[in-house]
């Protein structure tokens, strides 16, 4: 055997183990994969180092303890006014409030994404079926790994973001059977580590900054519970579109595309996204999009009226407070990373 047929040989031995190794790599790999669309623990956990990565992100339950009853007066004032000033007879206070920290907000809201795409991943679940090849539970593995950072992403991105939040009741857990009976309880959020970093960067008073959310936040939830079809109707809306996936799933022979590139999926000749969100929605599921969205334009262009309204009322030296805090939103890195993904609006009742 001459020289180079010396090399050729190792070179195709060495070749072979490699290939052999990174097979067998692939199927240990493959093997611990979940069938789960995302892993909400690889999730949670990278939400969670965003979100706590400053000192100041996470706040001891004594300090809590300790803002709480300071905010629930501030909820309590804001519904006593905010009541005649709507020009409503009655309304009941049944406000329960929660001073929040960032992994705090995480985890509420993981919950929450967790049960709205629960029906999601049964479908998802029974399309794949039984596929147990290596090729396609590496290409799952890879998709499930895209989909889970980008939730932690997204969640500890608004973790940081978030001054305070109305629970809409149809994202709220299941109620018990024994609170069914009773009227039910809105949940207002104050995610204090944010509130505090924006009043003394933008060097407002901390009382009239608490109260300025506290109108805003407490008119979400009077709006709700005034207006109970409210919540059925954006829960149907929000239902409908996960259903769209479930549809897709349903007879779509690559479910993993349908559940990456649904808009890939559509086959008639109707007009078509153009772009990113082409692929990333079918035109149902942004129709369905533009109608929460509009909804929630509505629901939040009120509540800011009713904070202004009452704010100029209550807070001295609102005016330059609210120039302070537009001068603040035209900036807000939060609002282009919104416009950049197409969800200008999304999310709007998390930001003032």
């Amino acid at each position: 055997m001459t020289r180079g047929q010396q090399k050729a040989a190792l070179l195709g031995a060495a070749l072979g183990l490699l290939l052999s190794g990174g097979y067998l790599v692939a199927r240990r790999i493959a093997a611990r994969v979940q069938p789960d669309i995302i892993n909400w623990q690889r999730a949670e956990r990278i939400a969670h180092r965003i979100a706590a990565r400053n000192p100041d992100s996470v706040l001891p339950a004594q300090a809590r303890t300790a803002l709480l009853e300071d905010y629930q007066a501030l909820v309590r004032l804001s519904h006593d006014q905010i009541i005649p000033f709507i020009q409503l007879s009655t309304s009941s206070n049944t406000h329960e409030v929660e001073v929040l920290d960032r992994p705090l907000w995480v985890q509420r809201n993981l919950g929450t994404v967790q049960r709205l795409l629960q029906p999601l991943e049964d479908v998802y679940l029974d399309s794949v079926g039984t596929n147990s090849s290596t090729l396609f539970r590496l290409a799952h593995g890879s998709m499930q790994l895209t989909l889970s950072a980008q939730m932690g992403i997204v969640l500890g991105f608004l973790s940081r973001n978030v001054l305070g939040q109305f629970d809409m009741p149809f994202l709220a857990p299941p109620t018990t059977e024994e609170s069914t009976n009773s009227e039910p309880t809105s949940r207002i959020y104050f995610v204090e580590p944010n509130i505090r970093r924006l009043q003394q960067r933008l060097e407002i008073p901390p009382d009239a900054f608490r109260l300025w959310i506290a109108l805003h936040e407490t008119t979400h939830a009077i709006q709700f519970q005034v207006a109970p079809w409210l919540a059925g109707y954006l829960g149907s809306l929000i239902e409908s579109y996960v259903e769209s996936f479930r549809e897709l799933l349903r007879e779509s022979q690559h479910p993993l595309r349908a559940m990456l590139l649904p808009g890939a999926e559509v086959k008639d000749d109707r007009e078509q996204l153009g772009g990113l969100m082409g692929l990333l929605a079918t035109p149902e599921q942004r129709e369905m999009l533009v109608r929460v969205q509009g909804v929630m334009s509505l629901v939040e262009g009120y509540s800011n009226y009713i904070m202004d309204e009452l704010g100029e009322q209550l807070i001295d030296g609102f005016p330059a407070m609210r120039k302070r805090l537009e001068e603040r939103k035209r900036g807000s890195l939060e609002r282009a990373l919104m416009r950049l993904l197409g969800f200008d609006l999304k999310l709007a009742q998390y930001r003032l």
